[in-house]
């Protein structure tokens, strides 16, 4: 157990500073939702219907910049 508590006051201490960290959980969450709705677009492009691509991908880029 001795070895162990070093590394686990590492890890959740580097995790607890980025947790705190509002503007890089933001980020991380818009990541998050604009990589869904880029892989739905994906699909999307891959079957016939091209306005519903281009409002996907339009849809994405306004979640992670009004996330941002």
């Amino acid at each position: 157990m001795g070895y162990f508590y070093p590394f686990y006051l590492l890890f959740f201490h580097r995790r607890s500073l980025t947790h705190a960290d509002i503007i890089f959980m933001n980020e991380k969450y818009a990541n998050k939702i604009a990589y869904k709705r880029l892989k739905k677009a994906k699909t999307i492009n891959a079957k016939i219907n091209r306005m519903n691509f281009y409002n996907e991908v339009l849809r994405a880029l306004w979640v992670y910049v009004a996330i941002n």
